[in-house]
């Protein structure tokens, strides 16, 4: 799958559209910057700078996911380079979020979410959450879970949950959640991966 974007954050993919947050530099360190060379705290060698984590952190690959909820009749959403499965007992899932990000805090408001996970087609949605919050679901096809959140149509699959907690952690917040109900896995249908600072896919089966 060609290149479709470079999310601001790759650790993330927080708001796009948040005017609050501006435009990293992904390019790859200047090892001559003397924070680069001059001995990190443990004397092990050069100090990790937040650029050099940043462009370190490029090789892992990520899950793309849709968090979702809606306030009152209009759904809002947001995209997630950073969903995980937490704990089984109880059940939760969770994912980082930019304590700058405006669609964080209109999320955070609401009580229950669907996270869905997008497919290696899916050439629309990823562009479509880098925009304005208002039109992110213009040109998105979803319908509505029985709990009343919004499900990506032909996602790969769709996780049910409530809100359970948020825990700081640095410039983030770590956000869980409690799963209710899974939409199963689509058979024949493989997720979206973030890597390398573009979407992709998997290798065929």
């Amino acid at each position: 799958m060609s290149e479709q974007l470079s999310p601001e954050d790759h650790l993330t993919m927080p708001d796009l559209a948040d005017p609050d947050l501006a435009e990293p530099d992904l390019a790859e360190p200047d090892l001559t910057d003397p924070d680069l060379t001059d001995p990190g705290p443990t004397g092990w060698g050069p100090a990790v700078t937040s650029g050099r984590f940043r462009s370190a952190m490029r090789h892992l690959p990520t899950s793309v996911v849709i968090a979702a909820g809606m306030a009152g009749d209009r759904p809002i959403g947001m995209l997630l380079g950073s969903f995980t499965s937490v704990s089984l007992e109880p059940l939760l899932v969770g994912f980082l979020g930019d304590h700058g990000s405006k669609t964080l805090r209109h999320l955070l408001d609401l009580d229950l979410w669907t996270f869905s996970v997008l497919a290696d087609d899916d050439t629309i949605t990823p562009g479509a959450f880098c925009g304005p919050l208002h039109d992110r679901f213009t040109e998105v096809k979803w319908s509505t879970s029985p709990l009343g959140t919004p499900v990506i149509d032909n996602s790969v699959l769709a996780i049910h949950a409530r809100k359970h907690s948020t825990v700081r952690a640095g410039d983030h917040d770590l956000v869980l959640a409690e799963v209710l109900d899974i939409t199963d896995p689509h058979p024949f249908r493989r997720p979206l991966v973030f890597a390398e600072g573009r979407m992709t896919g998997l290798a065929p089966r």
